[in-house]
């Protein structure tokens, strides 16, 4: 599977990895069921099965949680999930896949990995419209692979590059680096990223006016990405000749590749195209309301994604692990100089919309202090914590990172990012559409997939004992198991059951009480012929309750478990 993904045979590349998935999961042998899924999520993805992709990025991180030693992996699985936002057009997800991917590719020396989220990163800041950080990052990628020795990397830095000069209207820049990208890509011979290349490269020659030559690469391009089905890219290549040929008046030709380019695309879901800006698909889908060719999507395109708002400077982690980042740059524990600037910091996220009062503040902070000094305890603390936030200081003070008003105290949402408030908005959203009379259940499900990216773990785990936020942590715990079951359900009436495995492996994962996970899993796993990995779950549950509870399993768990041993 992995040799015909390289070779660009796509087709038997997924049909190969899913049999070899499935055998990897039958055999309980999670490290390759991670290696399979790595490999098939790029596969699906340039194939345009969005739907796969996303729901091996499931599997593959429910395999990884059974491996949590195997940091390699998972960080491998970061990356090729923000690769799946990317195609689906979900950029928050991807750059919160990315940052995690980073992250872990520093602290574990992972090399390649290191060099990949540079990459993709790049791609996602082209996606995005933020030319100038494409270009640092993607030339920060092309050094250190060329130092390397890594041509693949390279070749993709150069590509990427080429791409972020030509939106930038540097032709000549973006033509070098796309030459450099062909002549390094000639040298693996891979038929896919060949035709990839090559379209930007017609992209390029077709704003210098070189329509001749931008036309034979873009045929050229379409009989490579035929034969490897490549149909995310098949799609661009097609949209790209029918810009040349509305500039030519070709009416045919023009209707030819205008049905093409979006008829796969609304077969697909596709959102993003790689090689178009807003403004160029945009005139494109126009040109084809006017002609009647797939009007409805068409229109969904032109309105395009919801308009970016700018990425807040300070951006507080509290699921799973405490910390903040400083325009993209961790806080060291030596930055804060004070516990109890990180203890205001935690507090303040953790009230969401609400605003926390002085008075509430001054006491939790400082429970056993008189109250004639709590005033002026505050006070002083919230100099300290605004000036590791905000070291260079704000324009005035009702622009800061901490917002006072009278009595109030709250962060500033245009400056302050909690992924906690993410989760909660992603969990509104989703409820919002459970509740409609026409659901979407693809989008709801995108929904649940980009908050449980969130949800790396329980609130706050390094304050276990602090009684504010107990109550919160169990509200954000509930609402993960609600979303999580409710996903469930969904994709198991779609029998999509791979992925409805994912999503209960999940949540028994994180909570080995919970029964109904526990029966579906052993009764997936009897299924598959895994009846030792079944009785495994059962003995896990059964530990977890006792531990946990002082109970035993109820009687329906025990029953599945007496017929798997014959008892």
């Amino acid at each position: 599977g992995m040799a015909w993904f390289f070779t660009g045979r796509l087709e038997q590349g997924a049909q190969a990895l899913m049999q070899a998935l499935a055998l990897f999961r039958k055999q309980g042998d999670h490290f390759s069921q991670v290696t399979c899924a790595i490999y098939l999520i790029p596969c699906a993805l340039y194939q345009g099965d969005l739907r796969l992709a996303r729901g091996t990025v499931l599997a593959g991180l429910a395999a990884s949680d059974a491996i949590p030693e195997e940091t390699g992996g998972r960080t491998a699985l970061y990356l090729t999930r923000a690769m799946t936002a990317l195609f689906e057009g979900n950029f928050r997800e991807a750059e919160q896949s990315i940052e995690q991917c980073r992250r872990m590719a520093d602290d574990h020396s992972l090399e390649s990995i290191g060099f990949l989220s540079l990459d993709i990163g790049g791609w996602l800041k082209i996606a995005q419209g933020d030319l100038a950080a494409a270009v640092r990052l993607l030339e920060e990628c092309k050094r250190k692979s060329v130092e390397a020795r890594h041509p693949f990397f390279s070749a993709s830095a150069a590509h990427l590059l080429a791409i972020a000069y030509l939106f930038q209207g540097k032709l000549a820049r973006a033509q070098l680096e796309s030459d450099h990208a062909l002549a390094l890509q000639k040298r693996a011979e891979s038929p896919l990223f060949h035709g990839i290349y090559l379209i930007a490269s017609g992209a390029i020659h077709l704003k210098r006016g070189k329509n001749s030559l931008a036309e034979r690469q873009f045929k050229a391009a379409l009989g490579l990405l035929r034969k490897c089905h490549a149909v995310q890219q098949e799609a661009n290549a097609h949209l790209l000749l029918a810009s040349l040929y509305l500039r030519s008046r070709r009416e045919e030709m023009v209707r030819k590749h205008l049905t093409a380019g979006f008829s796969i695309g609304e077969d697909r879901g596709f959102t993003y195209y790689a090689v178009l800006k807003q403004d160029e698909l945009a005139s494109l889908a126009s040109a084809a309301i006017d002609r009647d060719i797939e009007p409805d999507y068409c229109r969904r395109l032109i309105e395009g994604p919801a308009p970016l708002q700018a990425t807040p400077r300070i951006r507080i982690y509290c699921l799973g692990e405490f910390r903040v980042l400083r325009n993209g740059v961790v806080i060291s524990d030596g930055e804060w100089k004070s516990r109890l600037a990180k203890s205001l910091v935690k507090l303040l996220a953790s009230c969401g919309d609400r605003k926390l009062s002085r008075d509430e503040a001054g006491e939790t902070l400082w429970p056993d202090a008189d109250a004639a000094r709590k005033p002026l305890l505050l006070n002083s603390l919230l100099h300290r914590t605004r000036k590791v936030l905000e070291p260079e200081g704000s324009v005035m003070r009702g622009d800061s990172c901490i917002i006072q008003d009278g009595g109030l105290l709250s962060l500033n949402p245009h400056k302050v990012w909690t992924d906690i408030q993410e989760f909660s908005a992603l969990h509104a959203t989703a409820r919002q559409r459970r509740s409609s009379q026409e659901p979407d259940t693809g989008k709801t499900l995108a929904l649940y997939d980009q908050a449980f990216s969130l949800y790396r773990g329980d609130f706050l785990p390094g304050d276990l004992y602090l009684d504010w936020a107990q109550d919160r942590r169990e509200h954000l715990r509930s609402i993960h198991a609600e979303m999580l079951t409710h996903a469930a359900a969904l994709t198991e009436s779609q029998d999509d059951r791979n992925r409805t495995c994912a999503y209960y492996g999940r949540m028994f994962s994180l909570d080995p009480c919970n029964e109904a996970a526990c029966r579906w899993l052993m009764a997936w796993n009897l299924a598959a012929g895994q009846r030792s990995d079944a009785v495994r779950l059962y003995e896990r549950c059964q530990l977890a309750l006792r531990k946990e509870l002082d109970i035993e399993p109820d009687e329906q768990t025990k029953k599945l478990y007496r017929s798997i041993i014959g008892g």
